[in-house]
């Protein structure tokens, strides 16, 4: 090999090698805006899981609160539904008592009307 074929593949070579150098350095380059925006995007879930947690821990604080009337409301709805029913039994009751006094009305003005004993 001659000292120009010799200069000329060093030449090659360095061109070569100035391209993996530019290619690794743009691969690097990528490579940290790539990390950067994954950081990035921890960060923000980081910061909603925070308020998130915040949140829900004053939910459990209000629901935690509100147990004693969840509880007293129940109890409530159980003395109506029992009140509702002694309603009911007294309603048909009267209803009763109503239709016998005009079952009776109706008897006696038959009576009254037909000539009866």
């Amino acid at each position: 090999m001659t000292e120009t074929n010799s200069e000329r593949a060093i030449g090659r070579l360095e061109g070569k090698l100035d391209a993996l150098i530019k290619t690794v350095e743009q691969q690097g380059q990528q490579s940290t805006e790539g990390r950067a925006k994954i950081y990035e995007r921890l960060e923000k879930v980081d910061r909603d899981t925070q308020q998130l947690t915040g949140r829900m821990e004053a939910v459990e604080g209000t629901v935690t609160r509100m147990g004693p009337v969840f509880t007293r409301v129940g109890s409530l709805l159980e003395r109506s539904k029992g009140a509702l029913w002694v309603l009911a039994i007294f309603w048909l009751f009267m209803g009763g008592l109503i239709l016998e006094a005009i079952k009776w009305v109706g008897q006696v003005a038959a009576k009254a009307f037909m000539g009866g004993p």
